[in-house]
């Protein structure tokens, strides 16, 4: 069951979406997976393209997997920038943390992501300049029992 999707305008400068599977509720991911992605949405995306933005957070499960996926209308990324991120993510995790100059929050998050959840776990960057930017997540559906 999927809740009633949910919008929110803050500020009259952007809108917030979420559209999460109610199952998902309680599921335990790392701390802080998300919140670089979304940082980075507004910092790089939304800020520059001034006006008025939108963010759409879906989060859904399809079997044992859940499937993350961040979505900013902002300025998107530009094409070499974008292939930079593409290649960092086809590293493996331990090449990952030598290079922490560059993209420090996308490559901690993907890093984290293959060593926490393993190597069947994937990240994946999209985006179109002046259209937005999309980044997914697929990892295993871990739903703890609480007392």
């Amino acid at each position: 069951m999927t809740l009633p999707f949910s919008r929110f305008v803050f500020f009259n400068k952007f809108a917030v979406e979420y559209d999460i599977d109610e199952d998902t509720l309680d599921c335990q991911i790392i701390k802080f997976l998300l919140q670089p992605i979304i940082e980075n949405s507004f910092y790089h995306g939304l800020e520059p393209k001034g006006g008025t933005g939108l963010l759409r957070l879906s989060i859904k499960r399809r079997r044992q997997f859940l499937y993350i996926s961040v979505y900013d209308d902002g300025i998107g990324i530009p094409e070499d920038k974008l292939d930079e991120l593409q290649a960092m993510l086809k590293q493996d995790e331990h090449a990952l943390v030598e290079d922490l100059d560059r993209n420090f929050g996308m490559r901690n998050v993907y890093a984290r992501i293959k060593h926490f959840y393993g190597a069947s776990c994937w990240m994946n960057i999209m985006s179109e300049e002046q259209s937005g930017t999309t980044i997914r997540i697929h990892i295993p559906f871990n739903k703890e029992t609480h007392k």
